[in-house]
């Protein structure tokens, strides 16, 4: 499984929580399954006080924040499809809602709203550009 990171700023928890409350499927608690139809191809989960994330990430996210993020929403997404379609979308959703910079693992690069949406390029590739992974492999 391959993760996501959106870190969040100036928004409370709770107020996320009902977000995901709203748009995906409760699987546990703080553990959702999007989108709500099918099987589901992201799980979004919520990362109090950054405690899941490399502190590295932590540093980069307030670099690019301007202050300490307040928590991390980590989606899961699963190898059964590419998913490059729903992470955007599902990160587009949650940033045009929320204050947050998203990062991948294959940059160390907290990308903005605006830069997922033009398709920028970090370092030769763009947010979860997942070209050398291929399905099954």
């Amino acid at each position: 499984m391959r993760s996501v990171f959106a870190f969040m700023s100036d928004v409370a928890v709770s107020g996320v929580r009902s977000w995901l409350d709203g748009v995906a499927v409760a699987t546990k608690p703080d553990g959702w399954r999007w989108p709500e139809e099918g099987t589901g191809t992201l799980f979004p989960g919520l990362d109090e006080g950054c405690r899941y994330v490399d502190r590295e990430d932590v540093t980069s996210a307030t670099a690019a924040l301007g202050k300490k993020p307040a928590f991390v929403v980590q989606v899961d997404v699963s190898g059964r499809l590419p998913g490059n379609v729903e992470v955007l979308q599902f990160l587009t959703e949650l940033m045009t809602a929320f204050p947050a910079v998203a990062q991948d693992e294959h940059t160390s690069h907290c990308w903005t709203l605006e830069e997922l949406s033009t398709e920028a390029k970090f370092e030769g590739r763009g947010f979860f550009d997942t070209e050398d992974w291929q399905v099954g492999g």
